[in-house]
């Protein structure tokens, strides 16, 4: 079918001939075919989605150099600091890092990287502090960057050549999850504390 050849090969023709198609056979249906328009109609409104989902693939979204260069800088800062301990830079390094997660949207497929890495800032700055607030904030980012990237999973087609790649970045997080909780307890004095912080971050969807 049409639809099925433009889904593999992104072919615009192919797609505008198909809604055509559709259309044209959606006025020639009688009154009594109420199922075959229902389900022409349902067709269309696919294809509709299909289009505005490849051309997302495709178009160049302009702020991702903006985006990867400000990642760079915070991972560079949060590099330093590993190295030097210098508390400047880890505090400019989460900055810059949580700012970039904010302004970055679910479809930019590096958000899940900053989010993990602003993760590991923020559970820097829990072990230099042992605040509640960078532990539920180190908990929550990691967490954030599982979800988007396990949303991003859930949208690509079977077949896809980056879908396994990604499968296995997903399990590589939850591992990382998994640990740094484990890390967290160790870390934390009080287990009362780190009982409400994991009660106090949001859940990993399943």
């Amino acid at each position: 079918m049409l639809e099925e050849r433009y889904s593999a090969h992104g072919r615009q023709q192919d797609l505008d001939k198909a809604v055509s198609d559709y259309r044209a056979a959606i006025k020639l249906m009688a009154p009594v075919h109420d199922a075959c328009r229902l389900e022409a109609n349902r067709r269309v409104e696919k294809l509709v989605k299909l289009y505005h989902q490849k051309t997302a693939e495709v178009a160049p979204d302009p702020n991702r150099e903006k985006h990867l260069r400000q990642y760079k800088l915070g991972n560079a800062l949060l590099t330093r600091f590993e190295r030097t301990h210098t508390l400047k830079d880890l505090d400019s390094a989460t900055s810059s890092l949580r700012a970039l997660a904010e302004q970055a949207t679910d479809a930019n497929p590096d958000k899940h990287t900053f989010l993990s890495r602003l993760a590991d800032a923020q559970y820097a700055h829990f072990k230099f502090s042992k605040d509640l607030g960078d532990l539920k904030g180190a908990i929550s980012a990691l967490q954030d960057a599982n979800s988007t990237l396990q949303e991003a999973i859930r949208l690509m087609p079977e077949g896809h050549p980056d879908k396994m790649s990604r499968l296995q970045l997903f399990a590589s997080l939850e591992k990382d999850l998994r640990e740094e909780r484990i890390a967290l307890f160790k870390d934390t004095s009080s287990p009362c504390l780190f009982k409400q912080a994991m009660r106090a971050a949001p859940r990993l969807s399943r």
